[in-house]
């Protein structure tokens, strides 16, 4: 079902939208949690890859730490 829908979104919006790209994460959590581990990792990579082309790397940064 949900690959339906993903199917329908990545027709509505194209492969790299945000919307899309939030919908593959989605299905590869229910991927990983159906044991199906491999095909989970692929879509997982699709979603990040996607994302990083979009957003752009988001690299972690420190918050300063708060005087107690």
């Amino acid at each position: 079902m949900l690959q339906l829908v993903l199917e329908a979104l990545e027709s509505a919006f194209g492969p790299d939208h945000l919307v899309t790209l939030l919908r593959l994460g989605m299905l590869a959590g229910v991927l990983e949690r159906k044991g199906r581990h491999n095909k989970a990792e692929a879509i997982c990579r699709r979603a990040s890859e996607g994302s990083e082309k979009v957003l752009g790397r988001i690299i972690p940064t420190l918050l300063p730490a708060s005087a107690g």
